[in-house]
């Protein structure tokens, strides 16, 4: 820093000193001035009120006399006309004039005359009590002299008080509440040039102070500077070997994205799912490579169609529906619906959308999902045949159970019939036996027409649920069974403690556990013990209903218990099994009926587990 720019700087200071002293001057000066101007505008005003008051006070002792209240009580038309002059005088700088004369009681006055309106809801009425809440009013009965007064500390208003006196006794007060919004504004206007010419000397101070450390500051940085111009010339020189070296990192790094936007296409349009964008109205804004497959479509012709017009016209309605759930909740998984091709072929689909980042396009994921159905329901069909084979096997089974049933009645009928034949050849024939022997072959006759009829319900197909229990199921079961069961000396025996009522196809559960019951009976043959034994036992186990068969033939061998219920898997092919039982059991309980069927060993024998759930009220 050469001479002459310290003498510069000296002479600036020198100069802003000198206005700082002018300014504290006129700032005192002003001070002054302030106090007189705002005492002398407030005296001024005052002035006024108190000529006014005064000619408003002849003005009442010469128009009413000296005897106000008297004068006044005495005459309606004196009081309006006093009302209607003191209302003359009220305007936007006089609010209210009001009358008042002192009662017996000190605090106590009463009004004469109000010069408000009557619209006025705090209008006072003549001879209406009014006790002031400023002590004031008290002090200019004493005093006799006018007295003024602000209605609160921070209003626009304020009350002059003129004492109305007759033989230097006071006989009523005038008050005149008149607004002192002018001084008021004086004031302010007052404080803030106050306010400014503090803060323009505070300013002065603080820029004389920050100048001469700005000037030290200057000195110091100007030592420095040639110090860090040498620092960065070599700062700059390190910047362009950084800056060379960045930009091959960003060549790489902008090849790296063109590589990843590659693979990202490559996946994007290899992968087997129909993959789009599209809008809240369904139209498509992007497709991948898969969705030009599914829909049979070139790129220009889908960006010209939607998702709702590609949709088969007895689905559109219910698609849309769904579809505008999916955008108010942001996604929806596995709307199935059927497309029709540019072909005219019925393309059925799964749709998954999720809203993309944007909130106002959304990806839809689709699969074509025709082949998937179309095994489906080969699988349903094949399931049916097998339903069918099983049941016809079962049937067999159960011609079997009926013949067995039907041997006694039949001999029963054979026997009465060649006994009457014998009597009748004897001429021993009576009314008596006749009628006897009729009633007996007809009790038979209905016994087998009843095992027709049970026979008949038992394989009628369910096409609807009905609420049913385990113990009418195994009851029906047993009619026809039991016969069956206790000719090959088999011990069965019932523990039903549940009688909660499902909702299932009960023709179907019947099936099953008819299969189980022949599956333990023909088990407990094979081995031959001495007490062969089936038991049925029914109980609500942690809120589902169970149906346990089980037997005491020793139970499954670990080897093939998770084989047993695969399709075609029998452990009796020697006695002609076909494996399906079990099979189709299982696909009846879990697929159809919405239960489970398992199996476990106890210490006895083979458990078989049916688990069911109850009806919900």
């Amino acid at each position: 820093m050469n001479f002459s720019q310290v003498k510069s700087i000296l002479i600036f200071n020198f100069i802003a000193f000198i206005l700082l002293f002018l300014s504290l001057f006129v700032y005192n000066s002003f001070e002054n001035t302030k106090l007189y101007v705002g005492e002398k505008s407030l005296l001024l005003e005052l002035d006024s009120i108190a000529e006014m008051s005064s000619n408003i006070d002849n003005y009442l002792v010469d128009t009413i006399g000296t005897n106000l209240y008297k004068n006044l009580n005495a005459s309606l038309i004196l009081q309006l006309d006093i009302e209607a002059y003191l209302n003359s005088f009220i305007t936007s700088k006089y609010k209210n004039i009001f009358v008042v004369d002192n009662k017996s009681k000190q605090n106590e006055f009463r009004v004469l005359a109000d010069g408000r309106l009557k619209l006025f809801a705090e209008k006072l009425g003549f001879d209406e009590s009014f006790k002031p809440n400023n002590k004031a009013w008290n002090t200019v009965l004493q005093t006799k002299e006018p007295l003024s007064f602000r209605q609160d500390k921070d209003g626009l208003w304020q009350t002059y008080l003129h004492p109305i006196l007759q033989n230097n006794r006071v006989i009523a007060i005038l008050a005149i509440d008149f607004s002192i919004e002018n001084f008021n504004q004086i004031q302010k206007n007052l404080n803030l040039l106050d306010t400014i010419f503090y803060i323009f000397i505070m300013v002065m101070i603080i820029s004389i102070v920050l100048l001469l450390f700005f000037s030290y500051l200057d000195f110091q940085r100007e030592k420095k500077m040639k110090r860090i111009s040498n620092e960065l010339a070599k700062e700059i020189n390190k910047v362009k070997e950084l800056n060379n070296s960045l930009e091959k990192k960003v060549d790489i790094k902008v090849a790296e994205i063109k590589r990843s936007q590659a693979y990202f296409e490559t996946i994007f349009n290899t992968t087997r799912d129909a993959i789009a964008v599209i809008d809240k109205r369904t139209n498509f804004l992007f497709a991948n490579r898969a969705y030009f497959e599914l829909t049979q479509l070139s790129r220009q012709e889908l960006y010209q169609e939607s998702a709702y017009s590609l949709t088969i016209s007895h689905e559109k309605q219910r698609t849309l529906s769904i579809m505008e759930e999916g955008f108010r909740r942001g996604f929806y998984y596995d709307l199935k619906t059927s497309y029709l091709n540019c072909i005219g072929e019925n393309v059925e689909v799964s749709h998954d959308m999720v809203a993309m980042p944007d909130g106002i396009s959304f990806l839809l994921v689709t699969r074509d999902i025709t082949i998937e159905n179309r095994l489906k329901r080969e699988k349903e069909f094949q399931e049916q045949q097998l339903l069918q084979q099983s049941r016809l096997a079962q049937m067999g089974e159960m011609i079997s159970m009926i013949a067995h049933q039907w041997r006694q009645p039949l001999a029963a009928i054979g026997a009465t019939s060649a006994k009457i034949r014998i009597k009748a050849h004897l001429n021993k024939v009576d009314n008596d036996m006749t009628i006897k022997t009729s009633d007996k072959i007809e009790s038979l006759v209905q016994h087998l027409s009843q095992t027709i009829d049970d026979f008949r319900n038992f394989f009628k197909s369910d096409k609807i649920k009905r609420e049913v229990t385990y113990t009418q199921m195994i009851d029906s079961i047993l009619e026809i069974a039991t016969a069956t069961i206790v000719a090959k000396h088999i011990m069965l025996i019932k523990s039903l403690e549940c009688d909660e009522k499902m909702n299932t196809y009960a023709s179907e559960v019947k099936q099953v556990i008819l299969n189980l019951l022949k599956n333990a009976e023909d088990a407990l043959l094979e081995i031959n013990i001495s007490d062969p034994t089936i038991v049925l036992a029914t109980y609500v186990e942690n809120g589902k209903l169970v149906l346990e068969v089980s037997d005491n033939a020793g139970g499954i061998p670990d080897s093939i218990r998770e084989q047993i219920f695969d399709p075609y898997f029998s452990t009796k092919k020697e006695k002609n099994g076909t494996g399906l039982g079990l099979y189709m059991s299982k696909i009846i309980i879990e697929e159809h009926c919405e239960g489970e069927l398992s199996v476990y060993n106890n210490d006895r024998g083979a458990v078989f587990k049916i688990s069911m759930n109850p009806i919900v009220h």
